[in-house]
C-alpha cells in the first residue's frame, strides 16, 4: 500500500508550531510521507524570526493527499496572493483530506475549500471566518 502524502504549507511570518507540530506527529506514522512546501523553496522567517526552509516550491511540489494549512497572526498576505490561493485551491480539491491549524482556516476559506463545511478558527478571528 502506498503512503499518503501529507503536504504542510509554510509561509512567511507564520507560527512555526502550527506547521512543525503536525509535521512531527505525522512523521511518526509509517503510513504517511510528510513534507513541507511553500510558494518557493527559499528560506523565510517565521513569526518568531527563525528561518523556515520548505522542501518544495509550487513548481515541484508532489501531489498532496492530506493538505495541512497552518496559521499565524496575520494570514492576509497569503489570502490576497492569487498564486497562493489558486495553488491551495487546486491542491485541496485533489486531496483526500484538508485540515488546518488555528487561522489557517482563513486561507482555506479564501480558497473556497470550506464552502459547505463547518469550520473553527482562533476565537479572535471567528467573525472574519464567518464573513
Amino acid at each position: 500500500m502506498s503512503k499518503l502524502k501529507v503536504g504542510i504549507y509554510l509561509f512567511p511570518h507564520m507560527t512555526m508550531m502550527d506547521a512543525y507540530a503536525p509535521l512531527q506527529m505525522f512523521s511518526f506514522v509509517d503510513a504517511f510521507e510528510t513534507f513541507t512546501f511553500a510558494k518557493t523553496d527559499e528560506a523565510f522567517p517565521s513569526d518568531a524570526g527563525a528561518l523556515m526552509t520548505p522542501q518544495y516550491g509550487f513548481d515541484d511540489c508532489p501531489e498532496i493527499d492530506v493538505l495541512v494549512m497552518p496559521g499565524g497572526g496575520n494570514t492576509l498576505a497569503q489570502m490576497k496572493d492569487p498564486e497562493v490561493i489558486d495553488f491551495i485551491r487546486e491542491a485541496g480539491e485533489k486531496a483526500r483530506y484538508v485540515t488546518s491549524v488555528c487561522t489557517g482556516t482563513l486561507i482555506l476559506a479564501e480558497a473556497g475549500l470550506l464552502d459547505g463545511y463547518e469550520a473553527a478558527t482562533h476565537w479572535a478571528y471567528r467573525d472574519v471566518l464567518e464573513s
